[in-house]
């Protein structure tokens, strides 16, 4: 083509060279003639090759001057000639793929060889869904689908799908946000015109807390959380507030059970890997046994008890192990008074409908003062009334002072006299002293038991410094406690009932009890107003729950409270007089448990059906029948022969005697009322002659001794036992015994710290006491007795006053009374429920 061009050109010169030499006009006129001749244009490329509307094409070739159309497969384009061998042109809408065509004003045309590639630009006019979370299928709209190389949704990729190049199918992608969605093409990207809303899927990551009753507000943790619709709690709808993105606030519903939490939001569910525990409110239904002792274990029946916090008698909380969502088991806590149990959750609490009744584990400590010149006046309850016991003793300048020196139960009388105590083990002027030099003139005595040893021994308080032994012997102080200011009073107390006596100042200028449980220095435990300025201060065990609690005394009255807490006295007796110092104990001996005492706090009634080999246990409260309990089997050759603790483990154990076979006589061991060990007692005795009568402690060492009878001779011994064993025999003379007399059992009958035998004459309806110092009897006293029907079964503490009362039996009718007595004298007699079968017996509690 170049060369073609060059020949044309050369020609028009060299013929224009002609004219101007003055060629003949007939040669002009031939130039002019091949001047005007039209050229052909020709197209030899074009770049690019491709693109959309709108692209800018530069088409080369020649005789581009006399072009006046340019054609994009036919539609014709914006074009600008550039030169004779170039034009730039614009790719027009409406075009198609195609070769470009050159058009010039002589009509003469040039089409390229190649065609042009036009690149169909998308264009998007709908969507559908207009909203979904990540994951949606969203169906676009539009044309120039079939080249689609991208699909977007607010600048995050997807996954799409051409369907035909007017519809696309693509997939909501991870990450997407509301926004636009883009498809781009060969040509170009189209852009929606509106956006694609990304609803977001919620997650739950946490929540805190997890566990609560109806009404309590949960914080939810997680993501996704603007457009949430519900908040469920194991499917029940809560009320709830969007915090944030990342939070929200719902209330556990009405009606919400222990379950998953989910969070619904427009974007799909969400629910927690754990269980919200919605804490019900508990019930408490019943409790058993019903009364007790401090140390009872008790058993609490009802419902939503897994998640309980406390459980208390009256306000005292106590020890609780959750054994199922129905059941506990708490033990009765020092200090506590007969009051309803109460059981808290979280979720609430429960408080029984009736009172757990505690019965005192000891008998409570009672008031007495010493009165100058005239001695030690004491009372044997916290009544007003004259002395039970009078003991003359003291002189100028003594001080008094009380304690249980040898650890039998009982509190005796004590004088400080310039440096020494003056001790006696019996509430007796005649009794024999123990002579202890500790102190000096001018200190104030104390005494307890200030480790837990099972005695109390001695000490003083000089000027704000205790000084303790923890023998009484002479010797220097083993305990030194600076507590309190010089002008202060000492006080001594088991304040927290862990066995233990430590130390307390009362402040008489201000009426204030500083108590400590620790015989240590330190701040108070215990602080408390309590009385008036120059008051004198006291302390016992007012209510037999085994926690010293103070009183004080003013002018003649004392007025004692059964809490360390400030308030108004729980009793306020009239005893003594003005000038007298204020003293507390327990004047006599009291029993370590009630007999037969099988861990209910109460003495039972033991039942033998010796025909059968039946034997079974009356429980019961106070003086009131509560259930039967069967016992296991046992061959009619044995007999039941006492009821005592011989194991030493603080419960009581059932002894029997193989009467008609061996001899041999065992011990069950019980834990509560279920015997767990039947234990031998040794030595073994083959002689069925010999059978037993009762237990009792005849040398008062804490130890049950066995009393046994001979059947051919009518003579009685004790054994002393050391637990299961017998350390020795001792003969037993009761005067006046007769063969048809029986001994039923044994107990402190007269008050006095002494051990008596009743003895009981059936056929001739009479009994008796006989009262015994060690092995010899010292005086025998007739009790009040039924007539000849009547059989006395058992004796016991059914009251818990401390001194033994009796079971009797009509042999006749079945009936069956307990007598309550006080010093050998009828108080009371109580029904029991009768039991018409005389196969059956009471054997117990002897």
């Amino acid at each position: 083509m170049r060369l073609v061009f060059l020949e044309r050109l050369t020609a028009l010169w060299l013929g224009s060279f002609v004219l101007l030499l003055g060629a003949p006009w007939v040669g002009v006129q031939d130039a002019l003639a091949f001047q005007a001749t039209p050229f052909t244009p020709f197209i030899s490329g074009f770049t690019p090759t491709s693109g959309p509307v709108g692209t800018s094409v530069t088409i080369f070739g020649s005789n581009f001057f006399e072009v006046t159309g340019v054609r994009f497969g036919g539609v014709a384009a914006t074009f600008t000639v550039n030169s004779p061998t170039q034009i730039t042109a614009t790719v027009p809408p409406g075009a198609t793929t195609g070769l470009i065509t050159l058009i010039t004003a002589f009509g003469l045309t040039a089409t390229s060889q190649a065609p042009f590639v036009v690149l169909e630009t998308p264009i998007v006019t709908g969507f559908s869904p207009t909203s979904g979370p990540v994951g949606t299928v969203v169906t676009i709209s539009g044309t120039g689908f079939a080249q689609v190389s991208a699909v977007r949704f607010n600048g995050v990729a997807a996954t799409f799908t051409v369907s035909s190049s007017t519809q696309i199918t693509a997939i909501v992608p991870t990450g997407a946000t509301t926004g636009p969605i883009s498809v781009t093409g060969p040509g170009g990207t189209a852009i929606s015109s509106t956006p694609f809303t990304v609803l977001e899927a919620p997650t739950l990551t946490s929540f805190s807390p997890a566990s609560g009753p109806v009404g309590t507000v949960v914080t939810i943790t997680g993501t996704g959380f603007v457009q949430v619709s519900a908040v469920r709690f194991n499917g029940v709808a809560a009320t709830f507030t969007v915090s944030s993105p990342t939070q929200i606030t719902a209330i556990v519903p009405t009606g919400a059970t222990t379950g998953p939490i989910s969070v619904t939001g427009s974007g799909g569910t969400a629910i927690s890997r754990e269980p919200f525990v919605v804490l019900e409110t508990p019930t408490l239904t019943s409790f058993s046994p019903t009364s007790g002792p401090v140390g009872t274990p008790v058993t609490i029946t009802g419902t939503s008890f897994l998640n309980v916090s406390s459980v208390t008698f009256g306000d005292l909380p106590a020890r609780f192990t959750v054994t199922s969502p129905t059941q506990l088991t708490a033990t009765v806590p020092a200090g506590a008074v007969t009051a309803p149990i109460r059981v808290v959750t979280p979720a609430g609490s429960a408080t029984s409908a009736t009172s757990f009744t505690v019965i005192p584990r000891v008998p409570p400590q009672t008031i007495g003062v010493w009165r100058p010149n005239q001695g030690f006046l004491l009372r044997q309850s916290n009544t007003a009334g004259p002395p039970d016991i009078a003991v003359p003793l003291g002189q100028p300048g003594d001080q008094p002072v009380v304690g249980d020196w040898d650890g039998d139960g009982k509190t005796t009388v004590a004088l400080f006299r310039a440096g020494q105590f003056l001790l006696r083990n019996e509430n007796a002027v005649g009794a024999p002293v123990t002579t202890v030099a500790f102190g000096q003139a001018g200190d104030i005595p104390v005494a307890g038991d200030w480790t837990g040893k099972g005695f109390d021994s001695v000490g003083v308080f000089r000027r704000g410094v205790f000084l303790l032994r923890n023998t009484n012997t002479s010797g220097a102080p083993d305990i030194i406690i600076n507590y309190g200011l010089p002008t202060d009073l000492p006080v001594t107390g088991d304040w927290d009932g862990d066995g233990r006596t430590t130390i307390g100042a009362f402040r008489p200028s201000t009426g204030f009890f500083f108590l400590r449980n620790d015989n240590s220095s330190g701040n108070a435990d215990l602080s408390f107003f309590y009385g008036l300025a120059n008051d004198l201060p006291v302390a016992g065990d007012w209510d037999g729950d085994g926690v010293t609690t103070v009183g004080i005394f003013r002018a003649g009255t004392f007025f004692l409270r059964n809490t360390n807490t400030a308030g108004f006295a729980d009793v306020a007796v009239g005893f003594g007089q003005a000038g007298d110092v204020p003293l507390a104990g327990r004047w006599k001996t009291p029993p370590v448990v009630p007999p037969g005492d099988f861990q209910t706090g109460n003495s039972t009634v033991v039942w033998r059906n010796q025909t059968t080999g039946e034997t079974a246990l009356w429980v019961m409260q106070g003086t009131s029948f509560v259930r039967s309990e069967a016992l296991p089997f046992v061959e009619d050759c044995w007999v039941v022969g006492g009821v005592a603790d011989f194991t030493g483990d603080g419960a009581t154990d059932l002894l029997w005697r193989n009467q008609d076979i061996t001899g041999f006589d065992a011990v069950w061991s019980f834990a509560g009322l279920r015997p767990v060990a039947a234990l031998p007692v040794t030595p073994e005795q083959t002689d069925r002659n010999w059978f037993i009568s009762c237990t009792g402690d005849f040398n008062r060492d804490g130890q049950p001794d066995i009393v046994r009878r001979n059947l051919a001779t009518d003579a009685v011994e004790v054994w002393l036992m050391n637990g299961r064993t017998r350390s020795a025999v001792i003969p037993l003379v009761i005067p006046g015994l007769t063969a048809d007399e029986r001994i039923v059992g044994s107990g402190d009958f007269e008050g006095n710290g002494q051990l008596g035998l009743l003895l009981h004459r059936q056929g001739a309806g009479t009994a008796r006491v006989v009262t015994f110092i060690g092995a010899t009897a010292v005086g025998s006293r007739p009790l009040p007795a039924l007539g000849p029907e009547w059989r006395l079964g058992a004796v016991g503490d059914y009251n818990r006053d401390g001194q033994p009362d009796v079971v009797w039996r009509n042999e006749r009718t079945g009936q069956n009374v307990i007598w309550l007595l006080r010093n050998l004298s009828l108080v009371q007699s109580v029904g029991l429920p009768a039991v018409p079968d005389q196969r059956w017996q009471i054997v117990g509690p002897r």
